[in-house]
Parts: structure tokens; sequence; C-alpha cells
């Protein structure tokens, strides 16, 4: 894999990731939504030997104070909200 196709992966998921984060399709990130990336629900199976239950878990690893740096960071034209290309990697 050339490192093209690679950035071009990566941006294809950065993208979906982007669109999965947008709950309501208006295509910019609120804080609220971007907050999500970080609070991704978790399957797990309880017991391997016993029959297949699931508990879905949320585990917040960033603080508060971190994501509201971390969007306005991103958040390059200060309007409060993020676009797909404030949000994708820049470079």
């Amino acid at each position: 894999m050339s490192l093209a196709e690679y950035q071009a992966h990566q941006t294809a998921l950065l993208t979906r990731d982007f669109e999965m984060l947008d709950a309501n399709a208006d295509k910019f990130l609120s804080a609220g939504e971007y907050g999500q990336i970080v609070a991704p629900p978790m399957i797990r199976f309880s017991d391997p030997d016993a029959p297949p239950r699931v508990r879905i878990e949320g585990d917040p690893k960033a603080s508060p104070k971190a994501l509201k740096t971390a969007f306005t960071r991103l958040d390059a034209n200060k309007d409060g909200r993020l676009s797909l290309r404030e949000y994708l990697p820049q470079g």
C-alpha cells in the first residue's frame, strides 16, 4: 500500500467516524457530538462458557476540560461547531 492509498483510507475512515458522530446529520459536530468520540459503547460478553449475554458500557477516557480544549483547538473559524474539514487532520 502506498502512502497516498494509506492517507485516502484514513480519510475515508475519519469521514465515516464524523458521519456517525453527527447525530442530527447537519454536517457539523457540536461540542456534545464531538464528546461522544471518547465514550463509545463497549460490547462485552459476560462468560465465554455461558449463553451469550451482552453488556453495553460506555467509559469516557477524557475529562470535560480536555474535550473542550481539543474542540476549541479544532474549531478553526471559532463558530462553535466542527466541519468535516476542521475535523480531518491537516497536513
